[in-house]
C-alpha cells in the first residue's frame, strides 16, 4: 500500500499559502482582482438542448445553419437565432495537417452555436425544436425554468457571457486563458474575464497566462475555480 505524505493536492496554491503572504507584502506586485473581473459561463440546465453543432450537411436554404441538438435533432435553423459558442475546453482541439492541435483563440467561424430565440420572431423550424424540447422534459427542469425567469422556457434571460477571456473553470482540463475576440457565449465549464478600465486586454491576457497563479493551477489542480476572481486568487499576486 502507498502513503501519501505530501500536502493536500486540493487547491494548495490557492488558498493563501506562505508564499502568498509573502509577496503580498511586496511592493512590486499587484493583485489579480485588480486587473480583472470573473463572470460563470451559462448553466442553461439542458446544454443537450441550447448549445447546437452546425452539421456536416450544408443547410438548403439561405440564412440558416442546419445543426444537431438535443438526442440527435437536426434542422435547419436561423442564423439570427444561432450564436457563436464555447462550450467545453475540448472543443478547442482539432487535427490540423495530421497533428493534433489546441487553439490559443476561439474561432471567428466555429461549430458550435448557443440558441438565442429572438423575441420578436418565433420561426418555424425553432418552434419543431422546441416542441421535441418540451416532448423530452426539457422545459420542466428547475434550472431551465428559473433561467426562463417566468417567460418562455427556451428564451433564457440569463446573462450570457462573452468575455475577452476564457478560463476552464475546472481545472481537471490543463488549458491557458482563451482568446476570446470572436465573442462566442461561455458555457458553465468556463469562466470569462474581462480587464477593468485603465487595463489593456491583450496585456491582462498575457498575466493570466503567465503569471504564478496559472502556472500553479495548472501544476497542482482544484476541483473548480470560484467565480469571485479575488477569491480565485487568493494571495497570488503578479
Amino acid at each position: 500500500m502507498i502513503i501519501y505524505n505530501g500536502s493536500p493536492w486540493r487547491s494548495r496554491f490557492l488558498r493563501s499559502p506562505k508564499i502568498g503572504l509573502e509577496l503580498v507584502a511586496r511592493s512590486d506586485f499587484a493583485a489579480v482582482g485588480d486587473l480583472g473581473t470573473v463572470s460563470l459561463g451559462a448553466k442553461t440546465g439542458s446544454d443537450q438542448f441550447f448549445f447546437l453543432a452546425k452539421s456536416q450537411a450544408r443547410a438548403a436554404t439561405t440564412g440558416r445553419w442546419r445543426v444537431r441538438g438535443l438526442s440527435g435533432w437536426e434542422g435547419e435553423i436561423p442564423k439570427a437565432d444561432l450564436l457563436a459558442a464555447l462550450q467545453s475546453p475540448k472543443d478547442l482541439d482539432t487535427d490540423r495537417d495530421g497533428m493534433r492541435v489546441r487553439l490559443a483563440s476561439v474561432p471567428s467561424r466555429g461549430d458550435l452555436f448557443y440558441l438565442a430565440v429572438r423575441s420578436n420572431r418565433f420561426d418555424r423550424v425553432v418552434r419543431e425544436y422546441v416542441h421535441y424540447g418540451e416532448e423530452n422534459g426539457v422545459h420542466r427542469g428547475d434550472l431551465v425554468k428559473s433561467n426562463a425567469a417566468g417567460g418562455d422556457w427556451f428564451r433564457q434571460t440569463r446573462a450570457r457571457v462573452t468575455s475577452r477571456w476564457a478560463l476552464p473553470y475546472n481545472s481537471g482540463y490543463d488549458y491557458g486563458a482563451v482568446d476570446n475576440a470572436t465573442g462566442a457565449v461561455l458555457n458553465g465549464r468556463f469562466v470569462g474575464v474581462d480587464a477593468v478600465a485603465g487595463v489593456d486586454q491583450d496585456l491582462l491576457g498575457a498575466v493570466l497566462n503567465s503569471t504564478f497563479t496559472m502556472v500553479a493551477r495548472l501544476l497542482e489542480g482544484v476541483a473548480t475555480v470560484p467565480v469571485n476572481l479575488d477569491e480565485a486568487v487568493g494571495s497570488c499576486y503578479l
